[in-house]
């Protein structure tokens, strides 16, 4: 989704549609939301709806459902972590990452802001900050579900015996369109991707 309202300028006046936009994010993330904001609505209910956003968030987190690209450069040169609630631990498999430390910075690892009264921007920013890191999902295997058809490129088992020579031949290859299929039960397959790249090498 593009943001409208954020980031919340420091003194500049909050709104229900800030909050709404944040809830809107969430839910667009597959997360769990509480009932749309209203303008006039009391305190104490603007205060359940962060305190309810700031969990669902946490919660799926804590579930594992996210993952962080630090950097891509191609296949082989990349830095991914999963997120997490504890410490980062780029020791562990997979490379954890603290949630907060990836939206803040170096140093932080819970919400800079929390329950402020009056509200204040950073508290708002702080959860816009975080659903902008919650972009990656890992692929889950599934079978008995249909799959849509898709478009795939391949260089097959006749490649070449070098790395380079596979990755040269494969950027000159073209995608091609894939059937759907159903996966059978004993058969669990991954989710088919709208592009996907195969290589096989000798």
């Amino acid at each position: 989704m593009a943001w409208e309202h954020f980031p919340v300028e420091r003194g500049q006046r909050l709104t229900a549609a800030m909050l709404n936009e944040l809830r809107d994010a969430a839910q667009e993330r597959g997360l769990t939301v509480p009932a749309a904001f209203a303008a006039g609505d009391s305190t104490n209910g603007v205060s359940g709806f962060i305190t309810i956003l700031r969990w669902r968030i946490e919660t799926s987190v804590q579930n594992g459902w996210w993952w962080w690209v630090e950097s891509w450069t191609d296949p082989v040169t990349w830095s991914i972590w999963k997120l997490s609630l504890a410490e980062t631990d780029a020791s562990a498999f997979p490379p954890l990452k603290n949630v907060f430390e990836a939206a803040f910075g170096a140093g932080h690892t819970d919400w800079r802001k929390e329950g402020t009264n009056p509200l204040e921007a950073q508290e708002l920013n702080d959860i816009y900050l975080v659903l902008k890191k919650l972009k990656f999902i890992p692929a889950v295997e599934i079978s008995g579900v249909p799959q849509p058809s898709w478009r795939e490129r391949s260089v097959g088992y006749d490649s070449p015996t070098t790395c380079s020579a596979v990755l040269t031949k494969l950027d000159a290859a073209s995608f091609v369109s894939v059937p759907g299929f159903t996966p059978l039960p004993d058969w669990p397959m991954f989710p088919a991707d709208v592009h996907s790249t195969v290589v096989s090498q000798r």
